[in-house]
Parts: C-alpha cells; structure tokens; sequence
C-alpha cells in the first residue's frame, strides 16, 4: 500500500473558540484517525488539541 496525497478539512476547538482550517497531507487511506495522527505529529496542531475532521478528499 502507498500513500496518496488527500485535502483534509478539520475544525480545532478549544474551550472558548473554535477554528477551521485545512491542509494538504500523504496518507494510506481517507481515514479520520490516520489525518488526525499525521497533522499531530507534523505539528500542524497541537497534541492536547480536540480535533475534528469536516472531510477528506483526493487531492
């Protein structure tokens, strides 16, 4: 399996705000869990961040 390149679109919320935002990441598949994990681990967010994902698609 390789990784493709997909758009990922996901709000971080807070305790007094929410923000939304996207970017561009490789991954194996469009799962949540997996787009999630590599925007923490790229830095893009931080660990402690609540996370939602809005969508993902091919890019």
């Amino acid at each position: 399996m390789t990784k493709e390149l997909y758009r990922v679109k996901y709000r971080i919320e807070g305790p007094a705000s929410a923000t939304n935002a996207s970017a561009t990441v490789m991954l194996y598949s469009a799962s949540e869990s997996e787009a999630i994990a590599e925007l923490k681990r790229r830095g893009t967010i931080g660990r402690d961040k609540t996370v939602i994902i809005l969508e993902i698609t091919r890019a």
